[in-house]
């Protein structure tokens, strides 16, 4: 698979972690766009690809990242798991579904 592919679940975890405030601080930004449905769509989308730690998601940032040591690539996958579900868990984001 294509780097590019998997670049934005990298970004993702990324900013979870080195956001100033972290991701109390992103839910607060993302708080008042929830209203717009291009936005809700584009998360729930997110919630799709980090729905459980075996998803597209977590097992994409992995692979980005070329760990060869597999304790470091069980944590980090772990770890994007979790932030990006405390983020979308916060803002009540539901996966998306087409329909």
């Amino acid at each position: 698979m294509a780097k590019v592919r998997l670049m934005p679940a990298c970004q993702c975890w990324w900013n979870f972690l080195h956001y100033p405030g972290g991701i109390d601080e992103l839910v607060k930004i993302f708080e008042p766009l929830k209203s717009n449905k291009l936005v809700c769509e584009g998360l729930g989308k997110i919630r799709a690809k980090f729905k459980n730690i075996n998803a597209p998601g977590p097992i994409w940032l992995i692979n980005f990242e070329d760990f060869d040591d597999e304790e470091e690539k069980e944590r980090l996958r772990r770890d994007a798991y979790e932030r990006v579900n405390a983020f979308l868990d916060a803002l009540g984001i539901e996966e998306f579904k087409k329909g």
